[in-house]
């Protein structure tokens, strides 16, 4: 009995399995945390950098876009919007998205209503849609998505035009609404053209360049449409120029941007022409 109780207490299959303390378990799961802290912010990091890439290549694309319409329409600039289309005719045989710029640039237009522009490539469809199905004019860094603004959505885009010097329409009646050719531009490089928004009711850099969205890297916190000043702002902006080349820049720095020319002294009642300088640069107001 001494001999199978001696054979049966060392055989192999009764060894006892080794159990973890408490103190391992705890050591464990610390080195779990620690590496999640350390890799969590670099993914972080990374998919902020692929959502710049991605937005920046939105607005180029946007951009070219533009470049197209310029030449198609003799170097006349595409305006914020084609109000003279609002009228007559168009009022009631056109609809209202398409007169915006977006709505040119896609070529937009609903099941029912006159075609004002056959678009350059990009997918717009209408306020209502949801980003989903405007992909070119949704930035993936936004979290809000486009729709309705008395759902407090974006009406119309993620980005906005320079009204400043394309106009605000193409009438030419006052220097808010003059709409520009070509031959204005002084520095290309340097004339801002589409941009990041933050306003969530209009599609136009106007009254303020606030209105301008800190987004990247850091997250543009500040409210949406009742907009306080951008200089709060840790993010960058990413904007398209006339030359189509792209930049990514902080809110200090547009802060300092001045036009190269003097600028017309009626574009309505501005409080601050501090508010609005950066948007003259790079073009002659005058032209």
């Amino acid at each position: 009995m001494k001999r199978f109780s001696s054979l049966t207490t060392h055989h192999p299959s009764f060894k006892r399995e080794h159990v973890f303390t408490l103190i391992e378990l705890l050591v464990v799961i610390a080195i779990i945390a620690i590496l999640a802290g350390l890799l969590l912010p670099a993914l972080s990091r990374a998919k902020a950098t692929a959502q710049g890439s991605a937005c920046t290549s939105k607005l180029k694309q946007i951009g070219t876009a533009h470049q197209l319409y310029i030449s198609d329409y003799k170097e006349w600039l595409l305006p914020v919007n084609l109000y003279s289309y609002a009228t007559g005719e168009f009022h009631t045989t056109s609809y209202y998205y398409s007169w915006g710029w977006n709505g040119m640039l896609s070529g937009f237009v609903p099941k029912g209503f006159k075609k004002i522009c056959s678009g350059y490539n990009l997918k717009y469809s209408g306020h209502d849609a949801g980003r989903k199905m405007s992909p070119d004019f949704e930035c993936p860094a936004e979290p809000v998505d486009l729709g309705p603004y008395n759902k407090n959505l974006f009406q119309y885009t993620h980005y906005a035009i320079n009204g400043y010097l394309v106009g605000t329409t193409n009438e030419r009646t006052n220097a808010d609404k003059y709409n520009r050719k070509l031959n204005c531009l002084i520095e290309p490089s340097q004339t801002l053209i589409f941009a990041d928004n933050k306003k969530i009711s209009n599609s136009s850099l106007f009254w303020t360049w606030s209105n301008l969205a800190f987004r990247h890297g850091v997250l543009d916190s500040r409210p949406y449409d009742t907009i306080t000043s951008a200089l709060t702002t840790k993010g960058k902006c990413n904007m398209i120029f006339m030359d189509n080349h792209a930049e990514s820049v902080s809110a200090s720095t547009v802060y300092n941007w001045k036009p190269n020319r003097e600028v017309p002294g009626n574009y309505g009642n501005r409080l601050d022409y501090s508010e609005i300088m950066m948007f003259m640069r790079g073009f002659d107001a005058f032209k």
